[in-house]
């Protein structure tokens, strides 16, 4: 580190005072250049950031609208399936991906249809599959709602 600063001295030593003038601008020129093209990439950088940040908030508040509204619909279903076993006793219901399957077995499928229509209406259900069996005892209706 001393070898340097020696040669350093020695160059600036052996220069015309008109020389080192000359230099001292230059050096001041090159310094202000160098912190001008920092300062404007900081600027660059930091507006930047801001319009993802600003993205990045409109992004979540999305995000937590479709959460509460998948949240209200989640409920909306429980609230749905818990009316149609009140309403038919021995229906059973089990959970599968995305949805509800439920089950049931009874004599009249007008009556049960139109709960269900009553229920899927007021809970926005989508009815994804529906398979009805007729059997001499009765029917059996097997179908998979999802929100």
């Amino acid at each position: 580190m001393s070898r340097i600063l020696r040669v350093a001295m020695d160059f600036w030593n052996h220069r015309q005072p008109r020389e080192q003038g000359f230099l001292i601008v230059l050096g001041g020129v090159l310094v202000g250049v160098v912190l001008l093209q920092g300062g404007q990439a900081l600027m660059q950088g930091n507006v930047r950031l801001e319009n993802q940040l600003s993205m990045a908030r409109t992004d979540v508040e999305y995000l937590e609208a479709r959460s509460g509204e998948a949240r209200r619909r989640r409920q909306g279903m429980e609230a749905g399936v818990h009316q149609l076993t009140l309403m038919f006793p021995g229906m059973e219901s089990h959970p599968v991906k995305g949805g509800v399957e439920l089950h049931w077995r009874g004599r009249v499928l007008v009556s049960w249809l139109q709960a269900l229509d009553r229920v899927s209406d007021q809970t926005e259900w989508v009815v994804r599959k529906m398979d009805i069996e007729r059997h001499a005892e009765g029917v059996e209706v097997w179908l998979v709602v999802t929100p």
